[in-house]
């Protein structure tokens, strides 16, 4: 099955599919923080599968390092990554979707 893939963002231009791409997905996987927005929006337009994979600089910082996931995450008025979960699970786009899903990977860190 042929794989269709945009990959939006400052560097590719930002804004919304190109023209002539398709505008219904089954899944749509989200790592990029540029246009967070449109691409919820694009998602939940065709009822698709959405997963945001975010990154460890949505968490508090605590005095062990490297910092563990047990840390409590920032508040949506201190992260663009917190408010855009939250974006996603409101009632405007939620519903919308058939699921979603949400990775806050951690950095790697050490020679271990």
């Amino acid at each position: 099955r042929a794989r269709e893939e945009w990959r939006g963002g400052a560097g590719a231009g930002g804004g919304p599919p190109p023209r002539g791409l398709p505008r219904h997905y089954e899944w749509i996987f989200d790592n990029q923080n540029v246009i967070q927005k449109e691409v919820a929006d694009l998602a939940a337009s065709c009822g698709a599968f959405y997963t945001y994979i975010s990154s460890g600089g949505m968490y508090i910082p605590g005095d062990k390092f490297p910092m563990p996931e047990a840390n409590d995450a920032k508040g949506a008025d201190k992260s663009k990554q917190k408010a855009h979960e939250e974006y996603v699970l409101s009632d405007a786009i939620r519903p919308k979707l058939s699921g979603c899903a949400f990775f806050r990977p951690q950095y790697i860190v050490g020679p271990y």
